[in-house]
């Protein structure tokens, strides 16, 4: 007889390392863990209560879904809440595996109602290394609202757990995992209801990936400036420490460059994608979509540039 399905999600600030983690949860011989799966929540409140065509048509244009080798939802015995946990049957089938995961790192809200009973496998990390790394993706213009963005998500993954079974939430520090990824890992295996297997570290034979080196979680020491330090600081504000991080600045955040902040985070967003991508193709793009037209081959300039800074 067939083992039960087991599910699990993988949650946490972007940037925070959970593809590092991921890739050793996929690794393992009995869990599969899919990649970033917002598409399992984004369109619950549009497509719960409709046709399976509605669902069908997000799906097409939603890069989440379509990057992995999922079927779309047919329309004989439809239903949304049975076709999402049908992914996760899918992948099962694909890998031949039981315990399934799928990552994570928004609509947290909608979680405990969407997966009823599910686990969760929440990876923290320190947020001013986190802050820098959102600022170099070009999602944001500064340091302090990068750190914020960790703030926020961190902020509704603890609502979230406040809502969980203490048995169903397991928390891993990124630090950890990197000092000490075979104990952490059983820890985590063990939490999952499976035996550790050396496997989960063999994933850069298979990958772009390597192992992070022991001094990753400390670079940002080095590698940030005072100021940049203190901007993540100030943005992540009292969760730095609840987290169990130390703070290495003690000045407080002067009203007015808050706002300074909003500001530049505005004009560094559209430095950032001037240097990327180009003045002439966002304006192309622009003209375009205002009105109301779209370029194949424009699109896919775009994406191709895109794609190449992913990682």
């Amino acid at each position: 007889m067939e083992a039960p399905l087991q599910r699990f999600v993988l949650i946490g600030s972007e940037r925070s390392g959970t593809t590092f983690l991921r890739l050793m949860l996929d690794h393992h011989p009995r869990i599969g863990c899919l990649a970033e799966s917002p598409f399992l929540l984004a369109h619950r409140d549009a497509c719960r209560g409709a046709s399976a065509a509605v669902l069908r048509d997000r799906l097409k244009g939603d890069r989440s879904f379509t990057d992995l080798e999922l079927e779309l939802p047919g329309d004989e015995g439809y239903s949304y809440d049975a076709t999402i946990d049908g992914f996760f049957a899918q992948y099962a089938a694909q890998t031949g595996k039981r315990t399934i995961g799928a990552t994570i790192h928004s609509h947290f809200d909608a979680m405990p109602e969407q997966f009823p009973g599910i686990r969760y496998l929440h990876l923290v990390r320190d947020p001013r290394p986190v802050a820098s790394s959102i600022l170099k993706m070009g999602w944001t213009g500064s340091i302090y609202t990068s750190a914020r963005m960790w703030r926020q998500t961190l902020e509704a993954i603890k609502r979230l757990e406040s809502r969980v079974a203490p048995e169903n939430w397991l928390q891993v520090r990124f630090e950890t995992l990197v000092y000490e990824n075979q104990a952490s890992l059983e820890r985590i295996c063990d939490f999952l209801g499976q035996a550790y297997d050396p496997a989960m570290l063999s994933y850069p034979d298979h990958t772009s990936y390597a192992l992070p080196e022991k001094d990753v979680p400390d670079r940002w020491r080095t590698q940030m400036r005072p100021d940049e330090i203190q901007q993540a600081e100030w943005g992540a504000g009292s969760l730095l420490a609840e987290m169990g991080y130390e703070r290495q600045c003690t000045s407080r955040l002067p009203a007015w460059r808050k706002w300074a902040f909003h500001a530049y985070d505005r004009i560094g967003r559209t430095r950032f994608r001037v240097r990327r991508f180009g003045l002439g193709l966002l304006l192309a793009r622009k003209l375009l979509q205002l009105c109301g037209a779209r370029s194949a081959a424009l699109e896919a300039r775009y994406e191709a540039i895109r794609e190449s800074h992913i990682r």
